[in-house]
């Protein structure tokens, strides 16, 4: 136990709202970026939100604002449902609320009882840059086949050193599950991929360290994530 209470499609159904410029546009697929989170600093998700060709927009009128906030949150909540009727996508790490393939959170800040390790795969779920199940990324040229969200590689090493940083029982099974047994993935523009040149994980589907081909340009790519 914690020591410590721890440019794609237009959407049709999607509200319209007036731009800075005055003309009226429409609210595209938006996550709401926790930038107060200290893992995760304004260039992280401006570097993030450049490589994915997202350009953010500024909006200066508050009715607006709340307007484009609401639909963001409706959004995330929907995105957060259970990706596929499987009890498992049901369930959640007993003590939190936030560590599973969905989360059983009432509101942002809702907690469970491990508190520390439950604020890791918070921060986690709302990485700035995933793919969602079976979803393909026009922008990155990048299909997700799993059955899971995946992240970018940025946001399972800042998660990765969260658990590390809470260090308590909760924290190294949650780890254990989400990088050794479940073999989570990740994305992240690199160059090429040739080899993993040290596999890891009871069945070597984990990699420590990948051989690159610096020759080629950067890519978009899936890259299986080092063991826990």
């Amino acid at each position: 136990m914690d020591a410590a209470p721890d440019s794609p499609p237009v959407d049709p159904d999607a509200p319209r709202f007036r731009a800075k410029s005055g003309f009226n546009r429409q609210i595209r697929p938006c996550a709401i970026l926790a930038l107060r989170v200290p893992e995760y600093t304004g260039e992280d998700v401006i570097r993030a939100l450049a490589r994915a060709g997202t350009k953010p927009m500024v909006m200066e009128d508050d009715t607006n604002f709340d307007l484009l906030l609401d639909e963001c949150e409706r959004r995330m909540r929907r995105k957060s449902k259970p990706e596929t009727d499987d009890i498992s996508n049901r369930v959640t790490f007993p003590g939190t609320k936030w560590c599973g393939p969905g989360n059983t959170a009432s509101e942002i800040h809702d907690l469970g009882s491990y508190a520390r390790t439950d604020a890791c795969c918070r921060t986690h779920d709302l990485c700035p840059l995933s793919l969602a199940a079976g979803e393909h990324s026009p922008v990155m040229n990048l299909t997700n086949d799993s059955p899971f969200t995946l992240s970018h590689c940025l946001c399972d090493v800042h998660f990765k050193a969260c658990l590390d940083g809470v260090g308590s029982m909760s924290s190294e099974t949650v780890g254990r599950l989400f990088f050794n047994i479940g073999e989570m993935s990740c994305f992240r523009l690199d160059h090429p991929v040739v080899r993993c040149l040290k596999p890891s994980g009871s069945k070597g589907k984990n990699c420590e360290q990948y051989l690159l081909d610096v020759t080629q340009p950067p890519r978009w790519q899936i890259f299986a994530n080092p063991s826990f």
